[in-house]
């Protein structure tokens, strides 16, 4: 194989602007803490739609970018910026429970809170 070929096969793998936008997609939802249901609901699209353009697979509209951005409260510039990363691990994590919190009743949240704040009391005194 020729360095051209090589270069190539390396650009389509890595390069691919649809598989690059729909990892970014995946990572600001599952960093929300959202299915791809809730995604496409927020978005008017199907879930089955959102899958296909997490996966790449889907050629999008710019009318598309611009529900998705919405849909996750980010900007369209920041949906292409490789280098742009939502939160830190922890970051993450509290914005993921938060998004489990934010769709339950006010009951179930009282029962969560004192439920957590139980467990924190036991997990301190193990460690």
């Amino acid at each position: 194989m020729t360095k051209k070929k090589i270069r190539l096969i390396k650009t389509e793998r890595n390069g691919n602007i649809k598989v690059r936008f729909g990892q970014k997609i995946r990572q600001l939802r599952k960093q929300q803490g959202i299915s791809q249901e809730e995604l496409g609901f927020k978005a008017n699209l199907h879930s089955t739609h959102i899958g296909m353009i997490e996966r790449g697979v889907k050629n999008i509209s710019i009318e598309t970018i611009e529900k998705l951005s919405a849909a996750l409260g980010i900007s369209i510039s920041l949906l292409f910026d490789d280098d742009y990363r939502l939160k830190n691990k922890k970051e993450t994590l509290i914005s993921e429970i938060n998004g489990i919190l934010k769709k339950q009743d006010e009951n179930t949240l009282s029962f969560a809170r004192t439920l957590f704040k139980e467990l924190l009391k036991s997990f301190q005194k193990t460690n």
